[in-house]
């Protein structure tokens, strides 16, 4: 990491002018970039190395549109793509999932909560309607469209990665294979010509005087509008009660009047997305924790569980895969060692 701390150094230097004083490794979340902070004595930028280029030019390529929408994304400084490195503005250090902790008093009891939730939802239909027709989707690396393709990749990942580590009984494949298809099927019909966040959730926003500002969504492609709001609204890193979360899915509505959205459509297959979102999720919590090493991931098993359980009462597909739902009700929430974590 010290060539790589001195490629930035020298970046920055030559973005502005002077070198920074002191060069900082951050701790990184799931993201196999690095991170680093590059102080000078009245200010800061933030400075990344990522060895995926594919990746860093998304990041770059859709953060230029957005900060050209007047959205609140970090400033792009300097990109030397050879090298795969890049200087960004510093948005501080206090994620979304921060500032929900530092208010003990709950969802409901606490106004701040849901004023910065409303904030963090205002700007969701910036990202996928307002600028989202005109951003260049040729950058998107993995998918151009979540299509029936992407969402079987993802419950196929939540096999791979978390059922095959936390079963503890057989479950039958083509069964388990049949209830994957219905459920990509189903949510494949919705119209996806609106730009997806991908991962829109606590720990990708940052919260600067009382402002919400927006990171990681390179992994951005075309897709339907339920699937961003359920990563915020069934985020593991948060316990959401359903209460508030129907409160914020109306709010959220509210600022679709304009497009005169049926709220009985979005509603219907809002909880259907919202599984597969929990299903990637708790795919991703496995894979970090038991491949990469980054064990902090297995405190977030238990709320996604959680939420499988609302979701097993909630939505309407579920209902119908039997095998899924027997795989859950009979094997992995009886799991006590899950809910340790």
């Amino acid at each position: 990491m010290q060539k790589v701390m001195e490629k930035l150094a020298k970046l920055c230097q030559k973005t502005m002018g002077d070198p920074p004083n002191e060069v900082i490794k951050l701790q990184g979340d799931g993201s196999d970039r690095h991170i680093f902070r590059l102080s000078y004595f009245d200010s800061s930028y933030i400075g990344i190395y990522g060895a995926n280029r594919a990746e860093n030019d998304a990041f770059v390529a859709f953060t230029n549109h957005f900060y050209k929408s007047s959205i609140p994304v970090p400033k792009i400084f300097d990109y030397e793509q050879d090298e795969g490195i890049y200087i960004e503005e510093d948005l501080g250090d206090v994620t979304l999932c921060d500032y929900v902790a530092s208010c003990c008093s709950g969802f409901l009891a606490d106004r701040r909560l849901t004023n910065i939730y409303k904030k963090v939802i205002e700007w969701l239909p910036e990202f996928q309607i307002s600028a989202g027709p005109t951003i260049d989707y040729s950058y998107c690396y993995q998918s151009l469209h979540f299509d029936y393709d992407a969402m079987m990749r993802d419950l196929l990942y939540f096999e791979n990665s978390f059922l095959h580590v936390f079963k503890t009984a057989p479950y039958n494949k083509d069964k388990l294979a049949a209830d994957f298809s219905m459920l990509a099927s189903h949510l494949a019909r919705i119209p996806t010509p609106f730009f997806m966040y991908r991962d829109f959730q606590s720990k990708n926003i940052m919260i600067m005087n009382e402002a919400p500002h927006f990171i990681d969504y390179q992994s951005g492609r075309k897709g339907a509008l339920q699937y961003d709001l359920a990563s915020l609204l069934f985020d593991a890193y948060v316990n959401i009660d359903n209460n508030f979360r129907e409160e914020m899915i109306d709010f959220y509505l509210s600022t679709l009047t304009p497009l005169k959205i049926p709220t009985r459509d979005f509603k219907r297959c809002f909880n259907d997305f919202a599984l597969l979102r929990v299903l990637q999720a708790l795919a991703a919590f496995a894979f970090l924790s038991m491949v990469k090493g980054k064990r902090q991931f297995l405190s977030s098993i238990p709320n996604g569980l959680m939420n499988i359980e609302f979701l097993l009462q909630h939505s309407g597909i579920f209902l119908k895969m039997d095998e899924l739902q027997r795989i859950f009700s009979e094997d992995i929430l009886c799991n006590s060692r899950l809910r340790e974590f």
